[in-house]
């Protein structure tokens, strides 16, 4: 079992690991542990493009070194010189803004001096890609092994991300926010998460969509994506 309740249950190296993750209103929250080696480490953030999974498991690498392997040295973000060359019009039709249905998030990818990059919205945090294959790349400085394919022949799937044991297939999907309230109307109701025992309400009042949680004030929410 791979994801349950909103555990991810995968390996880092040599050990398990079971994370739990989360945010809102550009808050983040993120919990690993490592069972076998009973160490378990939060962190919490409070902007929507930290990358806390990432940041624990660099502290984890220093706290629990004794425990895992030793690997090769990382490869730099942007080697001097990469012998897979790559057209441009192919690497610009994998420019855009994918999307996940499995744990609802996007990730972006942009090209930049010839080079794709992948963000969650961010450019400042951005993430080299290299290339594996024309359609294959993986991201270097990222702990866990790693692999994006882009349209990987499977109907209504074009990238495929694995990260470790776990994989994620997205969409691509147009950004262009509504231009009006028509367009989004939709959406309004009332929401229940069984995992989180919350309710949220999404309504419309004098021309501005809000949205309220349990019984908390109402918060004025804007369409970005």
């Amino acid at each position: 079992i791979e994801y349950a309740m909103s555990l991810l249950i995968r390996e880092h190296r040599v050990l398990l690991m079971i994370t739990l993750f989360g945010g809102m209103l550009g808050f983040r929250v993120d919990m690993v542990r490592f069972p076998e080696v009973r160490t378990s480490f939060i962190l919490l953030g409070n902007s929507a493009y930290l990358d806390p999974t990432g940041d624990i498991l660099k502290i984890a690498e220093i706290y629990l070194g004794e425990h895992l392997e030793e690997e090769q040295k990382k490869a730099e973000m942007i080697p001097e010189k990469n012998d897979i060359k790559i057209k441009k019009e192919i690497l610009e039709s994998y420019v855009g803004h994918y999307w996940t249905d499995v744990t609802n998030y996007f990730r972006r990818i942009t090209l930049r001096n010839d080079s794709l990059f992948l963000d969650s919205g961010n450019v400042d945090h951005a993430l080299y890609l290299k290339p594996l294959g024309k359609q294959t790349f993986t991201i270097p400085e990222f702990y866990l092994s790693n692999k994006l394919i882009f349209n990987p022949n499977t109907k209504g799937e074009e990238l495929l991300a694995t990260f470790g044991t776990s994989k994620r297939r997205f969409r691509k999907f147009d950004p262009e926010p509504p231009q009006n309230l028509g367009a989004i109307k939709a959406y309004v109701g009332e929401y229940y998460s069984k995992e989180l025992l919350s309710t949220y309400n999404i309504f419309i009042e004098s021309g501005i969509m809000f949205l309220r949680i349990n019984n908390n004030k109402p918060i004025q929410i804007f369409p970005l994506l």
